[in-house]
Formats: structure tokens, sequence, C-alpha cells
């Protein structure tokens, strides 16, 4: 059966993504792995968290494909589509700190949406359920939503990049880890807006996920290697010239990557690591806890 599972997931890699050889070979190889954690925890909500570039949507992408082969219903939810509208996020760039009119942090989404839309998924009533849709290239929440269609998911895929992440210490956020950060928010009023934010989806999303993993890059120079190179496929939808552009857009992130990095084994069920070839490697649960 793993050998089967492999292969599917091979195949799929090779049609869907961008990923080369050995990038593929290596992700397929820990798909056995994942499948029979989701088996044995009957999990119903995984959520699947990582800093930028490392792959989360293909992995949680291929697992809906492959537990579809085994009749099994999943489906995918990206925390990037409950981005708060510009609008929104331009009040509260107003009444909190300028850096919360650009998407990213914890206080940039519509939690409230997204716990919502899970209850409805869990609930199995999704006759009236409309999910989101932002647009990264405009910047903002699509008017046209996706109605749900067919009966509800055995298993919710919430990839995202804070996903999973544990609360951030008053010590933790005090002091400025880039120079975004210098720059932006010298009084730290950003920093403390984000960690109290940061409590907020912990203590209400946290309780939904049955298993957090966490894809785990080698170090943040190639967080901005990989969205970079992520940049150069966008085309005309291209926003960033340079490999400092997409730094200084990423510095944003840097604080909670790092920390969710450093602590992973402490809080994740397992943790997929990725090397500086973006291969993959999976940590079984019992090397982490």
């Amino acid at each position: 059966m793993n050998q089967v599972i492999i292969a599917e997931a091979e195949n799929w890699l090779k049609r869907s993504s961008t990923l080369l050889g050995a990038q593929r070979a290596s992700l397929a190889a820990v798909t056995p792995a994942l499948m029979g954690m989701l088996s044995e925890s009957r999990a119903r909500v995984v959520g699947l968290g990582g800093s930028p570039g490392t792959g989360k949507s293909t992995l949680a992408h291929l697992l809906r494909v492959v537990l579809a082969h085994q009749g099994v219903k999943a489906t995918v939810v990206s925390l990037d589509d409950y981005y708060l509208t510009r609008g929104e996020r331009a009040r509260l760039a107003a009444d909190v700190h300028p850096w919360f009119a650009t998407r990213g942090v914890p206080g940039t989404h519509d939690l409230g949406m997204l716990l919502s839309d899970l209850e409805g998924l869990l609930s199995g009533d999704t006759r009236n359920l409309v999910l989101p849709k932002f647009d990264k290239a405009s910047d903002d929440r699509m008017s046209k939503r996706n109605p749900w269609q067919g009966p509800a998911p055995d298993i919710i895929m919430l990839e995202g990049w804070c996903i999973g992440c544990p609360p951030l210490s008053l010590r933790d956020s005090a002091t400025a880890i880039n120079s975004a950060e210098r720059r932006r928010d010298p009084t730290g009023i950003w920093r403390d807006a984000v960690r109290v934010n940061l409590e907020r989806y912990a203590k209400k999303l946290h309780p939904l996920l049955d298993l957090r993993w966490f894809m785990a890059a080698p170090d943040w120079d190639h967080v901005v290697l990989w969205r970079w190179q992520q940049e150069q496929g966008l085309g005309e939808r291209k926003r960033f010239s340079g490999r400092d552009e997409v730094r200084d857009f990423l510095a944003a992130y840097e604080r909670l990557c790092r920390h969710m990095t450093a602590t992973c084994e402490d809080w994740a069920d397992s943790v997929i690591r990725l090397d500086r070839n973006h291969c993959t490697k999976l940590l079984h649960p019992g090397l982490n806890k």
C-alpha cells in the first residue's frame, strides 16, 4: 500500500507542482507516514503551519488527492483566504498601528469568519456555507465567493503560515528582530498587538485542531529565497522586483516564523523538515514530544 501511495503522490506532484525530481520524491516518500497519522488519530481537522514558501498548500492538496483515492473526502481551507479586506486593514492601521495595513500577522485575519466556517464544515450543515477567496494580486478579498457543494468533508486540512503557532511572551516580543521592525515599530505597539492577537488565535482556533503539523525551513535566508523563487513564476502578477523587497515584505512574518521553528518539536504533532534543496524529511511524533 505504501508504494501505491508514493506512486500516486509522485504522479500528482509531477502534474500539479513546480517541484523538481528529488523534491517530489522526498515529499512523496513521507506521504504514507502522514496518511498513517491521519488514520490512527481519526483527525477531523489538521492544522498545517510553516514559513512562506515551504510548500504547505502543495502538501495539503496532495493529501486531499491521495485521500480521495482511498474514498476519504478531504478539503483544504487556506488561512490566506480569511485576510481582512483592504478597507478593514486600513481602519485597523488607523486605529492601532500603520503596519496593520499589510496583511500577514495575527490580527489581519477575519478569525470569526474562519471559526464559523470550520464549525459549519464540522457540523455537516453546509447548506448555506459560502467560503471566501482572497486575491493577493489586488491585496483584497474577492467579491465572488465559493458556495459549498456536496457533503461535508471527512477531513479538513487548514493550512496557513502561522497555524499552530504557540503564544509569545512579553519578553519574546520586547526587542525588534529586524531592520523593518526597528524602522516601522520603534515603540513596540505593533509587536504587542500581534502578541495579543496571537494569544486570541491560540485560545480560539487551536482547540479545533486535532493535529498540528509544521513545515520547518532550514533558515530564514532560505525562506526569503524560496519566496523570491515563487515570485518569479507569477509573471504579470509579480509584486517584487528584487530579493531585498521580498525580505522587507517578509519582515512582518520573521518573528513568528523563527519562534515556530525554534519551538516546533515542543508543540507540533509532527515536524516536516526541509533541507536547503527543499527536500523533505519527516520527524515522527515520538521524536517530537
